[in-house]
């Protein structure tokens, strides 16, 4: 079927001299007769066509007899077409596409953040899947070993699976008086599974096996004492969620220490939506 594509003028252009319809307005009614599911028939459409060659030969304006396209018409109700028109001059856009159907865009209403969806609406995409968090400021504890959701690194995740990347600086006060430790399991929402491992830098090259639970903690008893050569490690895996919520890092002191530890602004997490 041709495309829905309204013509250049927003009413059915007669010619006064002829009584006849413009070719482009006629193609378009037959179009819309059968978008609405009452398509001519193929002898309607070559004795229409025929008409309108012979009127162009002829030297008359291109354009079909009115009478002529009501008659092809009968099939359908014309008062259901009559009322599509008058939307005219009120919508000019007077049939979007569908997913069954070309047709028209609808109104964009401007900007550059919104993009057309194939649901006929403008929307502000998703940046492909893809979920960030970050530190704004330092967050220090003292005297605590208990795993603690972070203030900020935090993202809301659906049931799908995702590759994520984490990396966290941290110091603190005194040589292994405090050391650090964290993990994966913050936030409400259900690991269905997670494969992940983390390597660094804290008083030396640091890593260890790769764990396959999100409790799991990875701990390091002395860390660095200079926050502006602090120790780090990066996390990398991918985990799979059966349930909707939140994925959030934990974290605390290795050991119980009046001196504080420090975890530092601009450590960050990315979960990509793989799947």
């Amino acid at each position: 079927m041709s495309s829905l594509v309204a013509p250049r003028y927003e009413s059915p252009v007669i010619y006064s001299d002829t009584g006849r319809m413009s070719r482009e307005w006629y193609q378009f009614l037959v179009n819309l007769a059968k978008a609405i599911g009452a398509s001519p028939t193929s002898t309607d459409d070559t004795r229409l066509t025929l008409e309108m060659d012979e009127a162009v030969e002829s030297g008359e304006s291109q354009a079909t007899d009115l009478s002529l396209t009501e008659e092809v018409l009968t099939t359908t109700d014309l008062s259901e077409i009559q009322t599509l028109l008058a939307c005219l001059d009120e919508d000019p856009i007077l049939v979007r596409f569908t997913a069954q159907r070309d047709g028209l865009v609808p109104a964009s209403g401007g900007g550059t953040t919104t993009y057309l969806r194939a649901d006929g609406s403008f929307a502000a995409p998703a940046v492909l899947g893809r979920l960030d968090a970050f530190k704004a400021t330092d967050q220090t504890i003292t005297s605590s070993t208990t795993l603690t959701n972070d203030a900020d690194l935090s993202v809301p995740v659906a049931a799908s699976t995702y590759d994520f990347e984490i990396f966290l600086a941290f110091y603190e006060v005194t040589l292994g008086t405090g050391g650090f430790q964290f993990d994966l399991a913050g936030g409400s929402s259900t690991v269905a599974s997670i494969l992940w491992g983390a390597d660094g830098y804290v008083t030396a090259v640091a890593g260890n096996p790769a764990a396959t639970a999100a409790n799991t903690a990875q701990s390091y008893g002395s860390v660095a004492t200079a926050s502006s050569a602090p120790s780090w490690v990066r996390v990398t895996g991918q985990v799979s969620f059966s349930g909707a919520g939140t994925f959030i890092v934990r974290w605390a002191q290795a050991s119980i220490s009046v001196n504080g530890t420090t975890l530092k602004a601009k450590s960050f997490m990315t979960l990509q939506k793989v799947a």
